[in-house]
């Protein structure tokens, strides 16, 4: 299981400098830097499917959930929401020798 959460960590961290990556490199033609947040990556990729979420979840669960919760998540840079990840990931795989010294445990 920690084999896996490490896994998907460093996959995590890795998507995470990609996405840096090429909006410093996007930033650097265009004169700015702007980081992409993950809505925009998301409707370049798929627009239906967003707009699919956006109908179910006003439709069938709580109108007030898309524009309170989900909305501003999908404002979030998504370079920043794949670092946060990946160091979530990261800390819940780490061994236990290593959680013992954080903690100073023998």
């Amino acid at each position: 299981m920690r084999l896996a959460l490490r896994i998907i960590g460093f996959v995590l961290a890795a998507g995470a400098v990609i996405l840096f990556a090429g909006d410093v490199i996007a930033g650097w033609q265009a004169g700015g830097l702007t980081l992409r947040p993950i809505g925009q990556i998301w409707r370049t990729l798929d627009v239906a499917s967003l707009n699919g979420l956006q109908v179910g979840i006003e439709r069938y669960v709580w109108p007030p959930l898309w524009s309170s919760v989900v909305f501003p998540i999908l404002l979030v840079p998504a370079s920043l929401a794949c670092a946060v990840l990946a160091l979530n990931f990261l800390w819940f795989g780490r061994s236990r020798r290593s959680a013992r010294k954080i903690f100073g445990r023998r």
